[in-house]
């Protein structure tokens, strides 16, 4: 059984039309949509454009993390083998489900793996990075552009050979197609985060127990915003995640940070 969680929170409804039609054309048996939104407004959205959705209300807005947790739940109760974290602002073709699947099918030592992201305009986002360092997310916020290119460069392995496959240690959480037994070893998402970092969290914890892959032999795409970097809102939350994340794992000291950046620069990382 492969089962899927949905957050919302006042979305637009044209993407969760859109990203539950993906769902209906895949191999998807179930998505448990989250609704955190203050109204139930797009509860008739989601009912009357999937068949596979069951829409859950009333918890109030616990986060995107928390929100997951609900789903991941209902789908370890329900005995579901994978479960796929996904945001409303993805693309997908239903065939990347199945490759998905057979790859981890082949690959038991594998706990999460994530396509490569690409943006609206086809054009490629950072998918496979390394565990991020007080440097990485602070300055690229403040340092001059020419420091951030070169920050990127290294923090999203853009001089690595990204066209196989490879075990990193760190995604973004817009899309995880993740081993549900796994959630029985490290817990699920960390709900202290209210959003933000949580994904950080939860892959590196995933990273710590079974490899975490990068396949690049398909695409998803991501009709992403970045609102965190204009809204300021949203930017202090951003900021508060990422000290909860630095406090949890460390600052300057970060043994395992060190270890697997190190593993995921070098040849090591490739799994083909």
């Amino acid at each position: 059984m492969i089962t899927a969680s949905l957050v919302l929170y006042k979305s637009k409804v044209h993407e969760v039309v859109r990203v539950l039609e993906c769902v209906e054309k895949s191999t998807i048996s179930t998505v448990y949509v989250v609704d955190n939104s203050p109204t139930d407004a797009l509860k008739d959205v989601v009912n009357k454009n999937s068949t596979k959705a069951v829409y859950l209300y009333g918890q109030g807005n616990v986060g995107y993390g928390e929100g997951n947790n609900i789903g991941i739940r209902k789908a370890m109760e329900a005995g579901s083998k994978y479960h796929a974290i996904l945001n409303p602002d993805i693309i997908f073709k239903a065939e990347v489900i199945e490759h998905l699947v057979s790859y981890m099918d082949a690959h038991q030592d594998a706990g999460l793996i994530k396509p490569q992201l690409t943006h609206l305009d086809e054009s490629f986002e950072g998918t496979a990075m390394l565990l991020p360092t007080p440097l990485d997310t602070f300055g690229r916020r403040l340092l001059p552009k020419t420091w951030v290119e070169k920050i990127n460069d290294r923090f999203e392995l853009r001089n690595q050979d990204l066209t196989v496959i490879r075990n990193v240690p760190i995604f973004s959480g817009s899309f995880l197609f993740i081993r549900t037994s796994v959630f029985e070893k490290i817990g699920l998402f960390d709900d202290r985060y209210f959003m933000y970092f949580e994904d950080f969290d939860l892959v590196r914890r995933i990273h710590k127990v079974s490899k975490t892959v990068f396949y690049p032999h398909d695409t998803i795409i991501h009709a992403h915003a970045a609102e965190h970097k204009t809204n300021k809102k949203l930017l202090m939350i951003s900021i508060k995640s990422a000290i909860k994340y630095f406090n949890k794992f460390g600052w300057l000291f970060d043994s395992e940070r060190r270890k697997w950046n190190k593993e995921a620069l070098s040849d090591r990382s490739i799994l083909e």
